[in-house]
């Protein structure tokens, strides 16, 4: 008895874009608008140079200049496998196995579902090749 039995592709696309940063001053407040302070135009900028953003508060203080990593963020994943069974003798098969992986994060974010598209298949793959062999021994 012999059988392939393809598993077929599982592509995954996510992307991420965050804007109105803000800050955690009371989490305790009532008023959930009170519990953070929004950055202005005025206090956050943008550093395309290091992808990071520069906190420049308006209100001063411990803390108020300061800078992190650009959130943004774009994952692209495809899994494949195909699984083929050769039983030669009863009790006894032969397995081959082929599985694909083509995992990619880009720090920045593409926001277009075709441009990822794109990209997920000019990712390397990671290629596995399995095989095996199981023999029934009997009187």
């Amino acid at each position: 008895m012999c059988g392939w039995r393809p598993a077929g592709g599982s592509p995954f696309i996510a992307t991420g874009r965050y804007t109105s940063f803000k800050k955690a001053t009371d989490t305790l407040a009532w008023s959930y608008e009170d519990r953070f302070h929004r950055y202005g135009d005025s206090e956050i900028t943008f550093r395309p140079d290091d992808n990071r953003y520069q906190v420049a508060e308006v209100s001063g203080g411990p803390g108020a200049a300061d800078s992190f990593a650009n959130p943004d963020f774009s994952f692209r994943q495809f899994r494949s496998n195909l699984v083929g069974r050769w039983e030669y003798k009863p009790g006894s098969s032969l397995y081959v196995i082929w599985s694909q992986g083509r995992p990619g994060y880009v720090p920045a974010g593409d926001e277009s579902f075709q441009g990822n598209w794109k990209e997920l298949w000019r990712t390397h793959p990671d290629n596995v090749f399995l095989v095996k062999i199981s023999y029934w021994f009997s009187q």
